[in-house]
């Protein structure tokens, strides 16, 4: 009896742990290849490297500069990344790809949570380890992976709390974390937590959770803000006008402006878009959606995608976590759809009409669809493998001259390209915007400056019959001094 106990609970723990082996190779293959990108992966990953220089984990610098563009989160992980792993481009990912993991984890558990099935749970979490956009993003050192991760996580534990008031305080951490990891972006699951807690934060007796909970989150998010704004005079116009609402006035928002943000979409999951589109007209018009929690993922999708219909500045790996509630909406639709038919042709069987019929049984029906969603699946990894996976080392000549700034640049550094995170975080110094190079050469003659230009520069330095000292060059970039 005990070892027909022991399989059977490690029969519950081996889909998941099978889910996180696939999203582990999915994720980690080849993670330290390429070289990092500009702009953003290069841009948190040069601020990381300060944390760990200045010894500052408050105020965050880039260019020598206050970096307000968003909460620190994703940058404290990398620098933490970097103690213990060093300065790499493994390292500067391994926060991102480790956040994808574990949201294709949960993924799944709130897929179970909510449906009582594991088959909808598995086919959730390979619509959102499939998509191409959330596995190029996962890969990289940017903050939407961890936002995707802190997003599902803080949806998981409401849920979780609608019944078991215990769980509200970790959502309130994981909400915490969200709201410290970009810019406003985390206020969208407001309607979603209030929806799915509102008895306990209105009518039960569970206040004594709400407040702990409350206070957590004011832990988490409180402290940091409050010493932005202690310090510096412009951090609400700028880290919240500017970056959270993108200059645009709160009504603009307002202005429906669908056809973009769902032409991203498409872009984003590619196959799955169709398939959720059956499924979200199944659901609606077969009322699928009628208990509170189920309805919660289309209030949680409706609520993350209705900013991007009105704003003029959506870019395509801004709807990634969009693809969360997405799964949720295509994988249970479909599987409901498809039991609907069953039922439909077992009852024509007994009716007498016996038509050939190879699954029947409701196992088999499971095993079918988790299968269909599996092929689906590794055929669209098959097919963006190329866009995804680098086939080789490559090291580009602006990262190479990044790096051999550090040994032989003096001075200041400054760079008359648009590749300023690049330079910074492989050369490990503060860069500075050199603009045009000409006025840049005549207005600075400082022998304590060192500048990085592309041949097309040491050209119009030539024509202009303006001497310079070469200090390193490839066959793109040169670092010149006067």
């Amino acid at each position: 009896m005990k070892l027909a106990q022991f399989f059977k609970r490690y029969n519950q723990l081996l889909i998941p742990l099978s889910l996180c082996i696939g999203a582990s190779f999915i994720f980690l293959f080849r993670l330290g290849m390429p070289t990092l990108q500009a702009w953003d992966e290069a841009w948190y990953g040069t601020v990381a490297q300060t944390i760990i220089k200045s010894h500052n984990w408050v105020f965050l610098k880039w260019g020598g500069e206050p970096f307000m563009d968003h909460p620190p989160m994703g940058m404290w992980l990398m620098a933490l990344s970097y103690i213990v792993f060093g300065v790499t481009e493994f390292s500067t990912r391994l926060p991102s790809a480790l956040a994808g993991i574990f949201t294709i984890l949960f993924v799944y558990l709130t897929g179970v949570h909510l449906y009582k099935k594991r088959s909808i749970g598995v086919a959730a979490a390979v619509i959102v380890a499939t998509s191409v956009w959330y596995v190029l993003r996962v890969r990289s050192g940017n903050l939407d992976a961890l936002l995707a991760f802190f997003f599902v996580a803080t949806f998981y534990s409401s849920i979780r709390s609608k019944d078991e008031s215990i769980w509200f305080p970790i959502s309130m951490l994981f909400f915490g974390c969200l709201m410290m990891t970009k810019a406003l972006v985390g206020i969208s699951m407001i309607p979603v937590v209030v929806f799915l807690n509102w008895r306990h934060i209105f009518f039960r007796k569970s206040w004594i959770y709400i407040v702990i909970g409350l206070l957590v989150f004011a832990s988490v998010v409180v402290p940091w803000y409050h010493a932005q704004f202690s310090h510096y005079s412009n951090f609400f116009d700028y880290h919240f006008k500017n970056i959270g609402l993108r200059n645009q006035n709160i009504w603009s928002y307002f202005n429906i402006q669908p056809k973009q943000p769902l032409y991203y979409l498409h872009m984003g999951v590619r196959k799955w878009y169709y398939l959720w589109v059956v499924a979200l007209v199944y659901s609606s018009l077969s009322l699928r959606w009628k208990s509170a929690k189920t309805a919660s993922v289309f209030l949680w999708f409706g609520c993350m995608l209705f900013p991007f219909f009105g704003s003029e500045r959506t870019e395509l790996w801004h709807l990634i976590p969009v693809y969360l509630p997405l799964s949720l909406i295509t994988s249970s639709g479909l599987y409901y759809m498809g039991n609907d038919i069953r039922r439909f042709i077992v009852s024509v069987k007994n009716r007498g009409i016996r038509p050939v019929i190879i699954f029947l049984s409701q196992k088999n029906v499971n095993i079918l669809y988790v299968s269909i969603f599996l092929f689906i699946g590794l055929f669209q990894l098959y097919k963006f493998y190329p866009e995804v996976y680098p086939q080789y080392p490559y090291i580009s000549d602006i990262v190479d001259v990044g790096k051999n700034a550090k040994i032989y640049a003096r001075g200041k550094l400054y760079l008359n390209e648009s590749f300023l995170p690049v330079i910074a975080f492989y050369s490990g110094r503060d860069t500075y915007s050199a603009g045009d190079i000409i006025d840049f050469w005549k207005s600075n003659e400082s022998a304590d400056t060192s500048t990085i230009v592309g041949k097309w520069g040491i050209d119009r330095l030539k024509n202009e019959n303006i001497h310079f000292k070469t200090l390193y060059h490839n066959s793109s970039y040169f670092i010149i001094m006067h």
